[in-house]
């Protein structure tokens, strides 16, 4: 069952589990684990793990399941997060196309799925996009 999640904005608590799901992957992106000396590492977030990994493809898919995984099971059950990675060369430069798609139970044992894409060039996410058709290929 989903908790509720807190915010910094007029929106205060959150309860209604969709924008739970939708949020969590904002703040995913936007998060870095800089912003807390407490937490430190036990902050998932985007950021982190491009620094860490963005030479090693199969690390950096599997860094982002795993931390996707953390994040969501924090406030939902039967988490499970899909993430796949295409690379591109584009003038020299790898580009990486990333499908990440996040299906869990909800109040009520409701499934709930997200479903999102990202365009990685230089690390830098250059594109965000709700529904990936280029993974279906």
């Amino acid at each position: 069952m989903a908790k509720v999640l807190p915010t910094l904005s007029t929106k205060g608590f959150i309860s209604d589990e969709n924008i739970i799901m939708s949020k969590l992957y904002e703040y995913f992106l936007t998060t870095q684990n800089s912003q807390s000396l407490l937490y430190g590492d036990d902050i998932e977030s985007y950021d982190k793990i491009i620094k860490n990994n963005i030479v090693v493809h199969k690390e950096l898919e599997n860094d982002l399941n795993n931390s996707i995984y953390n994040l969501y099971s924090k406030y939902f059950t039967d988490v499970e997060p899909d993430v796949k990675l295409k690379e591109h060369d584009i003038n020299g430069n790898s580009v990486y196309k990333v499908k990440i798609e996040v299906s869990c139970k909800g109040k009520n044992n409701t499934t709930l799925t997200l479903s999102k894409s990202l365009t990685i060039d230089n690390g830098k996410i250059s594109e965000i996009a709700e529904v990936l058709d280029y993974f279906k290929s």
